[in-house]
């Protein structure tokens, strides 16, 4: 997946699904990778409890209220 990474596919993604939610939404959450939190934080998610492992990889719950 290295090579498909850094060419905004995720950025756009993210954008298009957070324009899309409901109008009586007040918080969207996910389970982030180690790796992606940073680009989820760009968008306004913040970490959110201790950290898990999930499908062999850790993870951290991130919110962002809308």
């Amino acid at each position: 997946l290295q090579d498909f990474r850094a060419q905004g596919v995720g950025r756009a993604l993210i954008a298009e699904a957070l324009s899309d939610l409901p109008e009586d939404a007040h918080y969207i959450y996910l389970n982030s990778q180690l790796d992606a939190m940073s680009l989820y934080a760009k968008f306004g998610f913040v970490a959110e409890g201790e950290q898990f492992e999930e499908a062999g990889i850790q993870h951290f719950k991130m919110v962002k209220k809308v």
